[in-house]
C-alpha cells in the first residue's frame, strides 16, 4: 500500500475510531504532511526509515523556524500517534517517536477578574427587562460552572435538568457531559 494510502487511512482511524474533531484531524495530517516534507526535502523519502537522528534534525530544523514548544509537541504528538498506527498495523518495525518527549511545555496563567470585579460585572446586569434576565442567567451559568461560552451559547432548554441540578453539555468534539449547577444559576436561569 502506497504512502498515500497509509495517511489517508490514520485520517479515517481519526475520525472514525478515536472520534477526533475535524479540526484536530485537519490539524494532525497537516503535521505529518510537513514531516513528509522535511525527509523528502532532507534527501530521505521513506518515512519507514526515520532514525533518532533525523527526529534529532527535525526538531532543530522546527527550532531554527521558530515553532513555540507547544506547536512542537503537538506536531510529535502527531507523529507519534502516527507511527504508533503504522506499528499497530505492522507497516513500521517501531515507533521512532515513542520515546520523545519536550520538558517544560508551556503554560499560560489563565486570565481572572478578582472579587471586587465579579461583584461589579454582576451588578452591571441587574435589571427588571427580560434582557436582564438573560443576561444574569448568563454570567452565573458561566461563572457558576467554568463552562465554556461556546458551550454556553449552544444550551436549549432540554438540556437543563432543574431536579437533578446538571446541564448537558455539547463539548469539544462533539462531547458531551453532565455539569451541575449551584442555587444562584438555578435561580437566574429560572427567573430568565
Amino acid at each position: 500500500m502506497s504512502e498515500e494510502n497509509w495517511i489517508d487511512l490514520f485520517s479515517k482511524y481519526l475520525i472514525v475510531e478515536r472520534q477526533y474533531s475535524e479540526k484536530t484531524n485537519t490539524a494532525y495530517m497537516e503535521d505529518i504532511n510537513n514531516f513528509l516534507l522535511f525527509l523528502e526535502n532532507s534527501g530521505d523519502e521513506n518515512y519507514l526509515t526515520v532514525t533518532h537522528q533525523d527526529i534529532r534534525v527535525y526538531l532543530s530544523y522546527l527550532h531554527d523556524e521558530k515553532y513555540s514548544r507547544n506547536s512542537i509537541s503537538r506536531k510529535l504528538s502527531s507523529l507519534r500517534s502516527f507511527y504508533q498506527f503504522l506499528l499497530k498495523n505492522e507497516v513500521a518495525a517501531e515507533n521512532p517517536f515513542s520515546y520523545v518527549q519536550m520538558r517544560n511545555k508551556q503554560s499560560r496563567l489563565p486570565k481572572f477578574f478578582y472579587e471586587k470585579e465579579m461583584q461589579v460585572l454582576f451588578e452591571t446586569v441587574k435589571g427588571d427587562t427580560p434582557l436582564d434576565f438573560r443576561n444574569e442567567a448568563l454570567l452565573e451559568v458561566l461563572y457558576g460552572t467554568g463552562i465554556r461560552v461556546s458551550e454556553c451559547a449552544g444550551l436549549t432548554l432540554p438540556d437543563i435538568d432543574f431536579d437533578t441540578g446538571v446541564l448537558l453539555v455539547l463539548g469539544k468534539g462533539n462531547k458531551e457531559r453532565y455539569i451541575p449547577f449551584g442555587s444562584f444559576a438555578a435561580s437566574a436561569l429560572d427567573q430568565y
